[in-house]
Formats: C-alpha cells, sequence, structure tokens
C-alpha cells in the first residue's frame, strides 16, 4: 500500500512543480512583474497610458517605464532611435526608464518589441526609507534629461521654487536639496519628485571617513 502511495505522490508532485513553472514562465513572458526600488508593480494592474490622457499641446517630456516584451538589442535601438538618446536606466524584468515627450512615447507605445508604457509616478521615486526628520535630500535625476552643461542649474532652480527649499547641482545628475527645520521633509521629498526630470529621492547621509592608523589630518 505504502509502495503504491509513493507511485500516485509523485506524478502530483511532477505535476505541481510543472505548474509552478508555466506560471513563473506565463508571468515573465507577459513582463507583467516590475520591480522597483519602492516594491512591485503589475502591470496587469495598471491602466496602460492613452493618448486622450496627455494634452495634445503639452509638450513637456517626463519619465516613463518602458517594458519589452523581450529585451533584444534591436528593441533598444528600435527605442533609442525614436528618443534619440541610448537607453541607460535599466530595471530587472525588460524595463527602461525613458525620458520622453507624448509624440516620442506613442511611437514607443506602438512598437512590436514593447508589451506595456507606464508613466513613472512619484510614488515610485521616493526611497521608502526616507526619515521624516532627515535634512538634507539627495535627488537623482535621469542621465537623458542633460543635453547642455545649464540643465541641472536649470532643474535646481525649478525645483528650489516649487518647492520652497534650496536646491543645487552637485553633479550633472545630482542635486542637494537642503531641508528647512519648519518644513515636513516627506512632503518635501513628494514635491522633489513631481519634478519631470527627478528620478529618486533619498536622504543625503554624511559619510564618516576613518583615519588609518597614526595618520593625522
Amino acid at each position: 500500500g505504502g509502495h503504491q502511495q509513493k507511485k500516485k505522490s509523485a506524478p502530483m508532485a511532477t505535476n505541481l512543480l510543472l505548474l509552478l513553472v508555466a506560471s513563473t514562465l506565463r508571468l515573465g513572458e507577459g513582463g507583467s512583474v516590475i520591480h522597483l526600488r519602492t516594491g512591485k508593480i503589475n502591470t496587469d494592474e495598471i491602466d496602460p497610458i492613452q493618448e486622450m490622457e496627455v494634452g495634445l499641446q503639452d509638450e513637456h517630456s517626463r519619465l516613463y517605464l518602458v517594458n519589452f516584451k523581450e529585451t533584444t538589442e534591436e528593441g533598444k535601438s528600435a527605442v533609442s532611435g525614436i528618443l534619440h538618446e541610448h537607453l541607460e536606466e535599466y530595471i530587472p524584468d525588460n524595463t527602461f526608464v525613458v525620458f520622453a515627450d507624448h509624440s516620442q512615447i506613442f511611437k514607443i507605445k506602438a512598437l512590436p518589441h514593447v508589451a506595456w508604457v507606464g508613466e513613472f509616478k512619484r510614488e515610485y521615486k521616493v526611497s521608502p526609507m526616507l526619515k521624516k526628520d532627515a535634512s538634507k535630500l539627495n535627488v537623482i535625476l535621469a542621465h537623458d534629461t542633460h543635453r547642455d552643461s545649464t540643465a541641472a542649474h536649470k532643474v535646481a532652480k525649478r525645483m528650489s521654487d516649487r518647492c520652497d527649499v534650496h536646491a543645487k547641482s552637485a553633479t550633472a545628475n545630482l542635486m542637494v536639496v537642503d531641508v528647512k527645520v519648519s518644513q515636513d521633509t516627506l512632503k518635501v521629498a513628494s514635491c522633489c519628485a513631481e519634478i519631470e526630470e527627478v528620478l529618486w529621492v533619498e536622504e543625503r547621509v554624511a559619510m564618516k571617513f576613518h583615519m588609518p592608523h597614526g595618520v593625522k589630518r
């Protein structure tokens, strides 16, 4: 009886394993789960962008997630050709962050290589580790936004005015933001994340360097 039970359980275990593998493959092929730094999103639960959502007069570029059916050089080249930029910001599961205007993004959406396109939303940009009492923020910008040397300074000025903070460009892709004592850090971070070029907001932590023994400053 026990021997017969083992024979029955083996096919059941095999079938269960095949079912799990099949589910994983379906998920991978559909590219439905995207792993962001703030957590997972399921593209099946998010409506793809519609042309009517973006005003015809809206020429402002912004960040979008572009999810490929499969990441290939042909697909990347097709998107790069539309953007006139190299694809740099990669997220696992065949996804890239692109900085595009509305006409570019709908051309990208129509490519046969692309499975899904969605807005890179404000809530995807703020570190969940950000402390409420943080006094300084690192605000990282998308690489594709810097086509001239003054771009970072323009973003810093816009951020300072819009969010009532002191923002300065540390590098071409990094803003340092001072938060006032009277301000809510999380609200400031959310405001900074609304700036179109912003990719990520986190606390700026001072680096501590330990001098080797016997070395004086």
